[in-house]
């Protein structure tokens, strides 16, 4: 399964345009921990490391199904 997720401060609200949006098949909090260990995206890596962030799962990918999280709607027009 994949997971669609969000890394954002509190203060967002438009996924779209704020904070970073990515793809895993990892639990989201490994994934958030490997944000704040990655060397290679340094920007990502010093803001996943802030106090205030939070990270949110916005849908789940199962084969052929997508399902949405009860937290966010993204777009009708996503995939």
């Amino acid at each position: 399964m994949y997971k669609i997720y969000w890394i954002k401060y509190p203060e967002h609200n438009n996924p779209l345009e704020e904070g970073y949006i990515g793809l895993t098949s990892q639990e989201i909090e490994k994934r958030f921990g490997d944000h704040k260990h990655n060397n290679k995206n340094k920007l990502l890596k010093n803001r996943c490391r802030k106090e205030n962030v939070e990270i949110i799962c916005l849908w789940f990918i199962y084969r052929d199904l997508i399902f949405k999280n009860e937290c966010i709607i993204l777009s009708q027009n996503v995939f």
